[in-house]
């Protein structure tokens, strides 16, 4: 667990958005409306410090005080639950969208403003095996609207929708069910929409 501690407002990088720093995958992420990860009872994530479990794990905290307010106090934390019984099978999570924060400001004043985004065949074709899918969290801030992923096959032909929020609110976000097999050489795709009617000014990470 890595802790920084401010003493004024700052500018804080992620260290897995920066491509060298090592962080290159999330285990969790939790945010308002939010529940405790519970894996299935087939899988869990490997920690064994090998090229293909976790060697260490980074705690990043985002706090939001646009008020200024004194004497607040964080008494949340995380319980991660440890074993020596490998389970059958490895989780992992696999990043969808724009997880380099890459994507270009949102305008104001736009009630529909949308991108979407591509995980292509080319990159899950080298995988070194098919995937079971069996959760899905779509997360965005406070100007999303809509959200959805679709799952497209090698030909070109759709598979599915892999998880979907018609009417996205950002103080309820919780894990989506959902159980799919993604084979190496298909597609997925991420639709994000947001609404900036209310902004004065351009919007980063929205």
């Amino acid at each position: 667990i890595v802790r920084a501690v401010a003493t004024a407002p700052a500018q804080c990088v992620s260290p897995q958005g920066n491509r060298n720093s090592g962080c290159y995958s999330q285990v969790y992420l939790w945010a308002k409306g939010g529940s405790p990860l519970v894996l299935p009872p087939v899988t869990g994530f490997l920690m064994n410090g090998s090229n293909d479990g976790l060697k260490y794990l980074v705690l990043e905290v985002h706090y939001n005080n646009p008020a200024l307010r004194a004497n607040l106090v964080d008494n949340s934390g995380i319980r991660i639950t440890w074993t020596r019984s490998l389970r059958p099978s490895n989780a992992g999570v696999l990043q969808l969208g724009d997880p380099f924060l890459t994507l270009p400001a949102i305008p104001a004043g736009v009630s529909s403003y949308e991108n979407e985004l591509s995980c292509p065949s080319q990159c899950t074709s080298q995988w070194t095996h098919d995937i079971t899918t069996f959760a899905s969290a779509l997360h965005m801030h406070s100007l999303g609207s809509m959200m959805w992923n679709t799952h497209w096959d090698s030909s070109n032909q759709l598979k599915g929708s892999l998880a979907r929020i018609e009417y996205y609110a950002y103080n309820h976000q919780h894990m989506i069910p959902v159980t799919t097999t993604i084979i190496r050489g298909d597609r997925i795709n991420s639709h994000c929409v947001w609404n900036s009617t209310l902004s004065s000014s351009s919007t980063n990470m929205g």
